[in-house]
């Protein structure tokens, strides 16, 4: 896009002025790139101020607060859990599964940084479907007691479809209005209709890739991430489903994260990847 409203002076590689920068010169020029064995992957970014200053001309950002003014407060918190109160939801074969794994990469952990994850691809998926299951159990038992304590209403969203059913069975006297990939169009619209209209559905259940855009979940002022996706954005659009025009209260994000898990490592993954947002988007104006 940038290349097409001025082709060569933005992105361009200097030799070719004419000639946009392809995928890898892009990322050899502006990431860290290194090879883990298998292929290279991108560890980070480099050069963001200047390419912050090459995009400058032709973007205009502006925050949230500063053209939506009477929203209310978002704030972001943990929901810390132990391994004691994990639950027992997983198949023996996917217990032994958890366990191997999870020292695979534990070890890579300690060895390479979250860098050294690229490695454990297949280990990674299945850990992180794991663990989110894992949770459910402490999740919905604290859900309950959250119901019992108010009259509010509650969003949760997740990744996997496996851990996001668990959760329905698991709240399914609260007459849950669930959202996943597998739910039609039509499913979806009366999913979110019901969740806003009806009293007596109290919580909301999403996966961030089918709901986490695009709809109003503004019944509610609380959510809960029962796992959180690898890219920054994704998590923050399924945040802002509760923080969004017609919102009158205070809005708090909790992620329920496990000690000593797989969940560590997302988070501190995802706050690197925010900083390099931050350092190439803040200020543009």
């Amino acid at each position: 896009m940038l290349h097409a409203l001025n082709p060569g002076a933005i992105l361009g590689t200097g030799k070719q002025a004419y000639t946009p920068r392809n995928f890898w010169s892009f990322t050899r020029r502006y990431c860290v790139v290194k090879n883990n064995g298998f292929g290279e992957v991108i560890v980070r970014g480099q050069r963001l101020d200047e390419l912050k200053e090459k995009m400058r001309p032709f973007m205009l950002r502006r925050r949230k607060e500063e053209v939506l003014k009477d929203l209310p407060e978002l704030r972001f918190g943990e929901l810390p859990l132990e391994v004691n109160q994990v639950s027992q939801t997983m198949a023996a074969q996917d217990s032994l599964a958890f366990i191997a794994d999870s020292a695979k990469i534990a070890k890579a952990l300690e060895t390479g940084g979250a860098e050294a994850l690229s490695k454990l691809s297949t280990e990674m998926a299945t850990v992180r479907r794991l663990t989110a299951l894992a949770k459910v159990g402490a999740v919905s038992e604290w859900v309950k007691e959250w119901l019992e304590s108010c009259d509010a209403k509650l969003v949760i969203f997740a990744q996997h479809r496996e851990a996001i059913e668990a959760l329905e069975t698991a709240l399914f006297t609260h007459l849950p209005a669930v959202v996943h990939g597998g739910v039609s169009q039509s499913a979806r619209a009366l999913a979110v209709d019901l969740f806003q209209s009806e009293a007596r559905c109290r919580v909301f259940i999403g996966q961030i890739q089918a709901a986490g855009v695009g709809i109003t979940l503004t019944a509610a002022s609380d959510l809960i991430f029962l796992e959180q996706s690898w890219t920054p954005a994704d998590n923050a659009q399924a945040a802002m489903r509760i923080h969004r025009i017609g919102q009158k209260r205070g809005c708090l994000v909790r992620v329920a994260t496990l000690a000593g898990s797989i969940d560590e490592a997302v988070q501190r993954t995802l706050a690197r990847k925010t900083e390099d947002l931050v350092a190439l988007f803040d200020a543009v104006a």
